[in-house]
């Protein structure tokens, strides 16, 4: 698991930002990529949500 600490992601895009035509200033084209080579090929899931430190990325095993 990693976070940051530059804040919440906005809930109207936070369901989005793995689809690949997802186009964000702070997010872009890489999580799409980055979601399908560690679920697809490594068998692992990887999600996102808000806490309260920032954003939590979480890679489980």
């Amino acid at each position: 698991m990693f976070s940051d600490n530059d804040g919440e992601i906005s809930i109207n895009i936070i369901d989005k930002i793995f689809e690949p035509d997802f186009m964000e200033k702070d997010f872009g084209f890489s999580l799409f990529i980055a979601k399908n080579i560690i679920e697809k090929k490594m068998n692992i899931k990887f999600s996102v949500r808000n806490a309260k430190e920032g954003a939590e990325f979480r890679i489980e095993v």
